[in-house]
């Protein structure tokens, strides 16, 4: 399958991944602007998808000089907009960024990154930012990925549903409604 779904970081390139259970349709770009890059240019005529951070404001400005033709935001977490005439979407992880996304969820769960080893929420995005190998061999990442997997799936929570509106997208992909996100 083609690498559909571009993402910022290594991190977010396991988690995505793992949570759609097929690393091979995710692409890890160097930073948010070639994610956008990726979308909007390269991807021409197919189906893509770029998941961000919503951080900084060149995003903010790269979407007002770019035609959007819908947006959505499903709770507090997840922003979608999709580009006119196009089959590309852009994810925004809210509030920040997506070790704070995390975080939030380990929250809801009762937990904080202090829980799978991290001495504070900087630390845990110190780590998250190394190469793809070093982060894997860091025990404390993983096993903190490890308690999502395992937990995300009891409640309705941000991940819950960003898995949800993936999976809508990959199956729909060219007929998909970015107004039915919503209902995901």
């Amino acid at each position: 399958m083609q690498k559909v779904i571009g993402v910022e970081c290594w991190a977010d390139y396991y988690f995505f991944g793992r949570l759609l259970n097929d690393s091979k349709i995710i692409r890890k770009e160097k930073n948010k602007n070639e994610v956008l890059k990726s979308i909007t240019e390269r991807a021409k005529g197919s189906f893509s998808v770029g998941v961000v951070d919503h951080d900084k404001k060149e995003l903010t400005v790269y979407l007002k000089e770019t035609e959007i033709e819908g947006m959505v935001t499903i709770g507090e977490y997840i922003h979608v907009s999709k580009f006119a005439g196009s089959i590309q979407f852009v994810i925004e992880l809210k509030p920040v960024e997506f070790e704070i996304w995390i975080n939030e969820f380990l929250k809801t769960e009762g937990k904080s990154v202090a829980d799978f080893g991290y001495e504070s929420l900087k630390e845990f995005i110190e780590e998250s930012k190394s190469i793809y190998e070093v982060l894997l061999s860091k025990p404390r990442f993983i096993k903190l990925m490890d308690f999502i997997f395992e937990h995300y799936k009891n409640s309705d929570n941000h991940i819950r549903k960003i898995k949800l509106i993936l999976e809508y997208l990959l199956k729909n992909r060219y007929q998909a409604d970015i107004n039915e996100l919503i209902n995901v």
